[in-house]
């Protein structure tokens, strides 16, 4: 089962493999797979937002894809309304 959802990952983000063999990536999300079996990066960003704060989401999220994952479409299925209130007003200061 681990290794159905390590397959996933790396489909839809590109490889976990760091500099020089390492196994921790500064920024595993890459890859540009839409979806692999159930799991779409919608849902993985919405795991993302909901699981860590907001200084891991900037290690594990490249600059170039913060956009796309503080898109509406992502932050209107996070849970409290106070976590979506935060990263709508995070979008708000990064990009209007």
């Amino acid at each position: 089962m681990a290794r159905t959802h390590l397959v996933s990952f790396v489909a839809l983000f590109g490889s976990a493999e760091g500099k020089e063999g390492s196994s921790i990536c500064p920024h595993p999300v890459s890859g540009e797979a839409e979806r692999v079996g159930g799991v779409d990066k919608n849902s993985s960003y919405h795991k993302i937002l909901n699981g860590y704060n907001w200084y891991t989401v900037l290690k594990i999220i490249p600059k170039e894809k913060l956009k796309e994952v503080l898109s509406e479409e992502v932050v209107k299925c996070l849970f409290p309304q106070p976590l979506r209130d935060k990263y709508r007003y995070v979008r708000s200061g990064l990009f209007e």
